[in-house]
């Protein structure tokens, strides 16, 4: 983990408390779900649409 405010970042992710989420002995664990859900990457997530809401047209 990487990512100074890892905790609160995560909370904005998709599955926030999918398992794959937190590391097991500082490994985060990628297993089927994680491939089945494409890690969240393709779901929408509301603080970035928020962010982009007055950029459409």
């Amino acid at each position: 983990m990487n990512f100074r405010n890892w905790e609160t970042m995560r909370k904005d992710l998709a599955y926030p408390d999918a398992h794959w989420t937190r590391t097991e002995k500082g490994v985060f664990e990628c297993d089927a779900d994680y491939y089945a859900k494409s890690g969240g990457i393709l779901e929408p997530m509301p603080r970035y649409e928020k962010f982009y809401e007055g950029l459409r047209t």
